[in-house]
């Protein structure tokens, strides 16, 4: 039997026709059942209106209105609908006239069991293609739908993350680029006691759209981020409206109305600080905090503990110390101490999760049994707290570089030797592999190895080519490609600098015996 059970209407007004038409047919075992029977289109019609069958057998001698003229205003207004005209006529104009409104066959009395189940037949597999059709549309649909809303959060995260640029801006739908050019942003963040729920998630992008906002989602399924372009509108009436009758528990912070395109980013970073000083059910507007100086002071030392990390990861370790410094001899005076250790404090937990992230050990930070946090509350003094922490960042930079470099290095060497074939190998990309500074990985690389890096993927390169002149019968220009020379004559220019013999004369003198 089908998936779908098909839905037949019999419209005529003899009795007699309208059961012989039910009773001829093996409906069920063609997935159809007759739902509905009507004597004239009035009937029929007030039938429609409750429920629309897959296909009407319809008589063209009915009282009133015929069934040609009912058939012409039922599919211009039920198109999806299928219409089986049964009649004694067989004059040509009427089979013209059948084709020309869209009936999908033409029977003609005394029936034929075998011609109404063949009829039958044609017509459910009609209903059903379109069918198919219809659902793969939707599926499209749906897809494009849940396509589009992935780019249109993913641009909120970079939006709120400073990344956008113009030419981002430029690649975004329409809809977007237009969003964009009212270049006032503010945005507010949303922290919930639990899980969002699909549907609650699907209702709030409704409903921000009904406010001309963008939303975006996070990993965590706690987390929202709203940014508006409406200038004036009071962002926490958005947030009644937009969390109204949802029943959610949840805290949120709104930042600044601020233009530009790095406006979102800043107003993001303000929301969040609004955020950590709300209590539950509360929304806290970033200008009403009691010390807004202090709060950008804050903002700042966060965008700096960012670069502090980049710095760390990419071997920078005097301009990591540096900014450090600069962060915490801001508060100079006894009277800013614990301003400062909220900082350290920061700055510890930026240097644990890098460790983490690593997967090193966080006893690196450690000074004998003493640990950063608790160490940090025994100091008496900002400048003795600055000290403190250079010696922490240091120490996490050594660590990560591999204590002094020689794991890393030990590392881009076992990488060499598993990726020499590669023609793209160079410092370049290994600095970006191993996430270190260029120049810095250059210099630790000679000092550790005692040459530099291209000498040193040349000598792997030559013996491996040394090693396949031995046991195989490659050409020289198959050898260098196996090697990663995309120029044999280079390959021979290097093999013979390093062994003081040309390729040829060294397969000659060296070549194994074969078994």
């Amino acid at each position: 039997m089908e998936e779908y059970v098909y839905r037949v209407m019999l419209l005529d007004d003899e009795y007699p026709v309208r059961r012989l038409l039910r009773e001829c047919v093996d409906w069920a075992s063609l997935g159809a059942c007759v739902c509905q029977e009507a004597e004239n289109a009035a009937q029929a019609r007030a039938l429609l209106e409750r429920s629309v069958p897959d296909m009407i057998f319809v008589d063209i001698n009915l009282p009133v209105e015929n069934g040609i003229e009912f058939s012409r205003k039922i599919l211009g207004e039920y198109p999806s609908v299928q219409v089986i005209i049964v009649t004694g006529y067989e004059e040509f104009n009427y089979v013209q006239e059948c084709l020309r409104i869209g009936v999908a066959d033409f029977i003609t009395k005394p029936i034929d069991p075998e011609e109404i189940t063949e009829a039958v037949k044609k017509v459910i597999e009609r209903v059903r293609r379109r069918r198919s059709h219809h659902e793969e549309y939707e599926a499209a649909r749906e897809r494009l739908k849940e396509s589009t809303q992935v780019s249109r959060e993913n641009f909120v995260r970079q939006l709120l993350q400073g990344l956008v640029t113009s030419e981002i801006i430029y690649m975004q739908d329409r809809d977007l680029r237009d969003w964009m050019a009212e270049d006032i942003f503010q945005a507010a963040l949303f922290l919930f006691s639990r899980d969002i729920s699909p549907s609650l998630r699907e209702l709030f992008r409704e409903r921000v759209r009904g406010e001309k906002g963008l939303l975006c989602t996070f990993p965590d399924n706690r987390r929202l981020a709203l940014v508006s372009n409406r200038m004036g509108e009071d962002m926490g009436e958005v947030i009644e409206r937009v969390t109204e009758g949802t029943g959610q528990v949840f805290r949120a912070g709104i930042g600044c109305a601020r233009s530009g395109i790095n406006g979102a980013g800043l107003s993001a970073e303000e929301a969040l600080t609004a955020l950590h000083t709300a209590g539950e059910q509360e929304v806290v507007h970033y200008i009403s905090l009691e010390d807004a100086a202090l709060e950008d002071t804050r903002l700042r030392a966060r965008r700096d503990l960012r670069t502090v990390c980049q710095y760390i990861r990419t071997g920078h370790t005097k301009e990591a110390v540096g900014l450090i410094r600069q962060e915490l001899e801001r508060h100079s005076s006894i009277l800013e101490l614990n301003l400062c250790r909220e900082s350290a404090v920061e700055i510890v937990s930026a240097l644990i999760e890098l460790l983490r992230e690593k997967n090193l050990e966080e006893k690196i930070l450690f000074s004998g049994e003493d640990a950063p946090l608790k160490k940090i509350f025994q100091t008496t003094s900002c400048p003795e707290l600055v000290r403190y922490m250079e010696t922490l960042v240091r120490a996490a930079c050594q660590a990560i570089r591999g204590m002094d470099g020689s794991g890393v290095v030990e590392g881009i060497c076992r990488y060499l030797e598993r990726n020499y074939h590669d023609t793209s190998l160079t410092l370049q990309k290994i600095a970006e592999v191993f996430h270190m500074n260029y120049s810095y990985l250059s210099r630790l690389f000679k000092e550790e190895m005692g040459v530099n890096f291209s000498e040193y993927l040349t000598g792997i390169r030559v013996g491996e080519a040394k090693r396949l002149l031995q046991e195989s019968d490659l050409k020289i220009w198959e050898i260098a490609e196996n090697v990663g020379f995309s120029d044999p004559h280079y390959l021979e220019v290097c093999f013979k600098r390093i062994n003081h013999i040309s390729m040829s004369r060294y397969r000659q003198h060296h070549r194994k015996p074969r078994e």
